[in-house]
């Protein structure tokens, strides 16, 4: 009888909470919105947020729900299908796309239920931003080979590495299959956009904390 009332209470634990820790474990959030600037400029696109405000079902109130001075705003989002390396999906952000909007210049935030609206993304901060160019090319290609890096990737002796950040490359170029971007991971950690962009080639770096 004590067992199974244990178990009983165990169970109610658990069930309070497992929302909780879902939702810290999601990070952050995206949402579809229009701003209302006021110089009079109208804005389409997404930000991000901590907070989850359902604007697909108009329950929305993003004026007092979101805080902050200040949003991260991109007009154009681009998914990389990345699970079959074991990554999981992603969206990341046109580079130009991408603004910061301070809370005072604002009118007016509106929900929008857009394409991608409450996905949750896998950095905790803001949606990686990719070049224009790569943007555009992932939409219409197939990825290659897919590698990420991490502190325990490193010898002990080699060099230094946050627990908690991670370095992750995607190929479009058969001539960068996954061993070579394992290989040659310095060499394209110094690559420019310009170089990045003319091999193909994908490089961000994220965090878990």
């Amino acid at each position: 009888m004590k067992s199974a009332m244990r178990k009983s209470i165990l169970f109610l634990i658990i069930s309070i909470m497992l929302p909780q820790l879902a939702a810290a474990d999601m990070g952050m959030f995206i949402h579809g919105v229009q701003i209302k600037l006021k110089n009079g400029k109208i804005l389409n696109g997404y930000i991000t947020s901590d907070e989850i405000i359902d604007s697909c079902n108009k329950s929305a109130d993003f004026d007092n729900n979101l805080g902050g001075s200040e949003f991260i705003f991109c007009s154009k989002l681009v998914r990389i299908k990345s699970h079959e390396y074991g990554y999981g999906p992603e969206l990341f952000a046109a580079k130009s796309s991408v603004k910061l909007i301070k809370r005072v210049d604002i009118k007016s935030i509106k929900g929008v239920c857009r394409k991608w609206s409450n996905k949750g993304t896998n950095a905790n901060h803001s949606v990686p931003e990719l070049t224009d160019y790569m943007a555009q090319y992932v939409t219409n290609h197939k990825m290659i080979a897919a590698y990420e890096f991490d502190h325990e990737s490193l010898p002990y002796d080699d060099e230094e590495y946050s627990y908690s950040s991670y370095t992750r490359y995607y190929s479009y170029n058969p001539e960068y299959p996954r061993k070579r971007l394992m290989k040659q991971r310095k060499l394209i950690n110094k690559m420019s956009d310009d170089v990045l962009d003319k091999n193909k080639l994908i490089r961000f770096t994220y965090a878990t904390d």
